[in-house]
Formats: structure tokens, sequence, C-alpha cells
């Protein structure tokens, strides 16, 4: 993994301000992955958010805090967890160089994972199921006995199996944090996106970042360059002098 430097990352933050958040996910790991930008895009959705989490990782640590809202009573929690908790043990080497294959109710179901494509698709079709949608989209064949059938005519029994199974063999896709609440004791399941964690904390961090740079350049007159390749340390230091005079 390529490290990203402070001026990389601010133009990963900028670029993507106009982009969906598949495409922001990628700007991230074409830049932190530059020799597998041609597979980028095909990778299992949970195989693209175990890479987020070493990035993430790489940039913030393994500690992460977030909040949730009780489901029952409305109270306020904060989650703090690691990385580690969240981070499945998938081989993708394994499963993903040969399509996926399910037997249900006499119907033979050849499939794959989705993957960013499908959610670029779905984020620019908004179909009202968007299950229905990446189900069609991951299907590659479907025969009931010697009869092939078209994903649309999958019976719901088939259809539940087959997103059952991706949801089993790629875990990563779609992580969920069990939760109880300390003032009702309501257990639920609260789901964590990698993608949006990341790139709010991205955010949080170029939006100093730009004032750090602002106040560095005006007292100093330094060019926007030269105080991104400080160490933070460096910038800290810099900017603790300038509170204190």
């Amino acid at each position: 993994m390529h490290p990203l430097s402070a001026a990389e990352l601010l133009h990963i933050w900028e670029i993507g301000q106009s982009q969906s958040y598949t495409r922001k996910a990628l700007l991230v790991l074409m830049a932190a992955f530059p020799n597998e930008v041609e597979t980028l895009a095909q990778m299992p959705i949970g195989e693209r958010d175990s890479k987020l989490l070493s990035v993430r990782e790489a940039l913030f640590g393994r500690d992460l805090i977030s909040m949730a809202l009780c489901e029952s009573c409305g109270e306020r929690l904060e989650l703090a967890f690691r990385t580690s908790d969240i981070h499945a043990s998938v081989d993708y080497a394994e499963q993903v160089d040969s399509e996926l294959k399910l037997e249900v109710a006499r119907h033979h179901v050849l499939f794959r994972l989705p993957n960013s494509v499908d959610l670029e698709a779905l984020e620019a079709s908004r179909p009202t199921d968007a299950q229905a949608f990446l189900l069609e989209k991951c299907i590659v064949k479907v025969t009931k006995g010697k009869k092939r059938l078209a994903s649309s005519e999958l019976p719901e029994e088939v259809a539940e199996a087959v997103m059952s199974k991706m949801a089993e063999i790629d875990p990563q896709a779609e992580v969920q944090i069990a939760l109880t609440c300390p003032a009702c004791q309501n257990d639920w399941l609260a789901p964590f996106d990698i993608l949006t964690f990341l790139w709010q904390e991205l955010t949080a961090w170029a939006q100093r970042m730009i004032q750090e740079v602002h106040v560095l350049a005006s007292v100093y007159g330094w060019p926007e360059r030269a105080i991104l390749e400080m160490t933070p340390l460096r910038r800290k230091l810099y900017l603790d002098q300038i509170r204190h005079s």
C-alpha cells in the first residue's frame, strides 16, 4: 500500500466533493493501491471495504469512535472499537477467481459478488428495489432442469437464498455491530459503513488542514506545498508559536 501524503489526501478530498460515494472509495483506493487500479472497480464490495479499513488504519489509526441512537428510546450511545473488530478474515483470492454456484428448489444459479461497477449503476439508476437491481446485475445464469430462466423469474425463495449466500461469502460487505442500550436494555444490530465513516474523517481532516495552511501561509508567507510537506508535529509547533506570540 502506498502511503498517502497530505498533498495527495487533500487532492483526493477536493476531487471527491462532486463524486458519488462509490467513486470517492475508488479515488482513495486508486491512490493507495496504484498497482491495482485496473481491478479495483471489479473487486467485491467486501474486498474494497477491507482495503479501505487498511487505508483508515494507515491514516488515522486502529481506534474508531462513532455514535448511535437507540431504536427504542432514542438514547445516544458512543461506540468505541478497533478496526480489527470489524475486519473479516476472507480470502478473496480463493473466492473471486471463479463464478459462484448455488442450487435451491431445483434452480441452479451461477452468480458473482456485487462490485463497485454495480453500485455506480445503482446510484445512477436509483431503482425502487435496490436488492433486486443488484441481484439482476450479479446473476450470470439460472436454469431449472433444461430450461434457462431470466433473473427476474427467480422465485422469492431462490432470490433470498442467493442474497443470503452472498452475505455469507462476503461478510465484509455489510458490517453490523451488536449494541445494547444502557438506558432501556434494547438489543439491536447497527450497520457500519467504513466508506462513509472514512470520508467524514477525511473531510474533518481536510478542513483542519486548509485552516492550518491558511494560518501558516498568512504569517510566514510559505507556499501551500511547503506547508503540506511538513510533518504534523512540525506544523503544530509553528502553529503553537503563532498562538503564543
